[in-house]
């Protein structure tokens, strides 16, 4: 009987998924390359930092918001529990799902600040008279 080995993932197998990116819902594909890439581990330090990087990098380029992942104690807390969870239960979606809530409260942020703006052009207009 032969024992099962487990290939580690490479950068290659992380460039050869990426390149399928267009089949897959922008969110769910900027936390699967975060995921990924922090589960090859590529360099000694600042994985993490890197894969953030590239999952804003990824939800910039399909239109969306950076999300700030852990502005503050509780949330970094939060973020590391979701992620050992997500590694624990090999369930994606449980850190999709935070990524999801991030990235939802960012567009509404960016909602609210357009909003502001358009009215802030309107009391402009109406005070010079245009």
């Amino acid at each position: 009987k032969l024992n099962h080995i487990e290939i580690e993932p490479t950068m290659g197998d992380l460039a050869d998924w990426a390149n399928n990116k267009d089949k897959i819902y922008p969110v769910k594909y900027a936390t699967d390359l975060y995921f990924r890439f922090v589960s090859i581990h590529p360099f000694g330090n600042g994985n993490g930092r890197t894969a953030r990087l590239l999952m804003n990098l990824a939800l910039i380029e399909a239109g969306y918001p950076v999300v700030n992942v852990f502005p503050d104690k509780k949330s970094r807390n939060k973020y590391i529990d979701v992620l050992a969870n997500r590694r624990l239960e090999n369930a994606p979606e449980i850190f999709e799902n935070l990524i999801g809530e991030y990235t939802e409260k960012a567009l509404k942020n960016r909602i609210k600040i357009l909003e502001l703006n358009e009215h802030n052009i309107e009391q402009a207009r109406k005070e010079i008279n245009l």
